[in-house]
């Protein structure tokens, strides 16, 4: 990952509005900026910076505030891999590449660490996705399994037991979820796409088609609504269904680079 800057587009990100570089001090100098959320108006965002901090900003981005302080319940350098925030931006998801899954249900200001129980302990968290309201959560571990919840992060199912339709270890790369948490799609590094559309209860392998076989599936997005996804893959090509993953067009570019 390289070092990047945060720029802070207006206007839901449009073109039209231009962009400006926050001048907040908290995220000064080059940083290895890992992943970022935000809120659906775009006025809460949380981003996490791999082997750093955890940040949030309740202004669309022009100031900052620093997580991980001495004596915060994230203090310190971590490995943060992923985060996701509620449509309103107060309940927060956060995982660490070699570390815990943690929550927060104040916009930031406080986190639990969730890694308990069907999930305890160290793991090599991939990527995280929540519903629009926080309630829903899903979760997976790049050469482990995928995880569900539907209590805000209290508790969780592993989806990936004996006997599931996608049971054992993968290497899990990228996950979203519908706004209200119901439909779910999962991609593996150096193997196939699969969709749900009931929390996670089941699962469809997609990789048939036009997208047949192993591949080395990088990220994947979803609409509010489930119905239209995008996906990427390392080195190949980008694809798109409109019918839940049943079907996809493409591919639409070649060679996508995404590291």
């Amino acid at each position: 990952m390289k070092n990047l800057y945060i720029v802070y587009c207006a206007a839901a990100l449009s073109l039209l509005a231009g962009c400006k570089m926050p001048s907040s001090a908290g995220i000064t100098g080059d940083k290895n900026w890992q992943a970022i959320a935000m809120s659906s108006d775009g006025e809460r965002l949380a981003a996490v910076v791999r082997g750093g901090h955890l940040y949030t900003s309740d202004d669309y981005g022009v100031t900052w505030k620093d997580r991980s302080g001495i004596g915060s319940d994230i203090s310190g350098n971590r490995n943060w891999q992923a985060i996701a925030m509620s449509s309103n931006g107060r309940h927060l998801a956060a995982v660490v590449f070699g570390g815990y899954l943690y929550t927060s249900s104040n916009g930031g200001a406080r986190w639990t660490n969730r890694s308990t129980g069907t999930i305890s302990g160290p793991k090599n968290w991939q990527g995280i996705a929540m519903s629009s309201d926080g309630d829903r959560l899903v979760a997976v571990v790049f050469g482990g399994h995928l995880y569900t919840s539907d209590d805000y992060g209290v508790t969780w199912k592993d989806r990936s037991g004996i006997g599931s339709d996608i049971s054992g270890n993968r290497n899990w790369q990228a996950i979203a979820m519908s706004s209200n948490g119901r439909h779910l799609a999962a991609v593996i590094f150096g193997g196939y796409l699969y969709t749900s559309s009931n929390g996670g209860a089941r699962w469809t392998n997609r990789s048939t088609g036009t997208i047949s076989g192993n591949k080395n599936w990088q990220g994947i997005a979803m609409s509010s609504d489930g119905e239209r996804l995008t996906a990427v893959v390392y080195g190949g090509y980008l694809y798109t269904s409109s019918n839940e993953g049943a079907a996809w067009d493409g591919p639409q570019y070649r060679h996508y680079r995404g590291r």
